[in-house]
């Protein structure tokens, strides 16, 4: 690969801190997404459109199919083969994607790496005042990001995924171990509408916001004492969008995240049955009874019994209800219980309250269960998390 022709970038916290280029030399990270937002239109073209180029190859297909509700996408090849998505029931869209000079041009998987390359600094690194900004902010350092003063971030890694790349950097410390990441997603990052059924057969384009999203995540918790499990969610992000018209860009301030984050007890309620996931599947009363049968053996009945004490009997048998599932569900505060919040603020504690209706695509998420918020910009999803060893409940997400 060429080597960058850009220099060394400053990560500057907060906004308002901005970083003087003539003072060292050193170029601001600013500077750096304003050159990946020249490249959005291409990153999205010469991204992952269907399986078939998940092995690093576009497909030989210039026409896609693409769902404007759950966002999958195939080519016209795929489609008409054996392995192939099956689109029924989809709102689906066609893209032309080729090689000409036109709106969607593409480009070759590695012209495109090349140039991105060369666009990205070999090494990114924060600046003190950045770090202290995140530790006064995330409560008592719960990041520990005093620990990476003086850390040096390294290009690791890009990656082509759907509708776009990934630019992963690391700070390692001296036993080359990862303390510390820096990602960057250039493409579409924000899903500013979802069209509904109606729309199918018309020319509507969806219109799926293009832009930066950098998030900065510590390793540190994992660590050092005392020791933090699972996973870790990133400490502060910055996000740039491009506008719709194409004409300026959007650029927020570095955000933390988890700075006002709030509990709350929320009241989740369903209507409008409609047949369940395992009705649809062709499941009937014999899987129930087979189930139950299998819970008496007596290899498995002290298990069935510890579970029902802890209220996850649903772990091994079907429940009463399991035919149906609500077209609707409802979500709202506990502490308002007769009417449903409407809050639009970001990060507030209501974002989630609403009412939520379920999409009509299947086979593309798990259990083909999504239902979607469609009132807010941009709309909001809640998807079923399968615990796939049975070990636990299925979560909501």
């Amino acid at each position: 690969m060429p080597p960058s022709s850009k220099q060394n970038s400053e990560l500057v916290f907060p906004k308002q801190l901005n970083f003087k280029e003539e003072e060292d030399g050193h170029a601001s990270i600013s500077d750096l997404f304003r050159d990946l937002i020249g490249v959005l239109s291409e990153a999205v073209t010469s991204s992952i459109w269907c399986t078939c180029e998940t092995s690093g190859q576009n497909s030989s297909s210039a026409v896609f199919l693409t769902c404007l509700c759950c966002r999958i996408s195939s080519c016209r090849e795929c489609c008409g083969s054996i392995a192939g998505y099956q689109m029924d029931g989809h709102n689906v869209h066609e893209v032309v994607l080729d090689y000409s000079n036109s709106d969607n041009k593409r480009l070759v998987v590695g012209t495109f790496e090349n140039k991105l390359r060369n666009l990205l600094p070999a090494l990114l690194y924060f600046n003190k005042a950045g770090l202290q900004y995140i530790a006064q902010n995330t409560g008592n350092d719960r990041h520990r990001v005093k620990g990476l003063v003086g850390s040096i971030f390294s290009l690791h890694r890009i990656r082509r995924q759907r509708r776009k790349w990934i630019i992963t950097y690391y700070a390692r410390d001296h036993s080359n171990q990862a303390v510390a990441e820096i990602r960057m997603s250039v493409g579409e990052v924000v899903t500013t509408e979802v069209l509904t059924p109606e729309c199918i057969g018309s020319d509507t384009v969806p219109t799926n916001n293009l832009g930066v999203l950098c998030e900065f995540t510590s390793f540190l918790p994992a660590k050092t004492e005392p020791l933090i499990y699972g996973q870790l969610d990133p400490c502060m992000f910055k996000q740039v969008i491009l506008k719709q018209d194409g004409s300026s860009v959007d650029e927020s301030e570095w955000l933390v995240r988890g700075k006002d984050t709030t509990v709350n007890n929320l009241i989740v309620e369903g209507t409008s049955p409609i047949p369940s996931f395992r009705k649809e599947v062709g499941l009937t009363d014999d899987a129930e009874m087979a189930l139950k049968a299998h819970v008496k053996k007596s290899t498995t009945k002290s298990n069935y019994e510890k579970a029902c004490q802890l209220g996850e009997q649903r772990r091994f048998i079907y429940a009463e209800n399991w035919k149906v599932w609500p077209a609707k569900i409802t979500i709202r505060s506990h502490t308002d219980q007769n009417s449903v919040a409407s809050s639009k603020t970001p990060h507030s504690s209501h974002d989630v309250s609403g009412t939520y209706e379920r999409s009509c695509c299947r086979n593309t998420i798990a259990q083909s269960g999504l239902w979607i918020r469609k009132d807010v910009v941009p709309s909001m999803y809640l998807l079923i998390k399968p615990n796939i060893s049975r070990t636990g409940p299925d979560t909501a997400i």
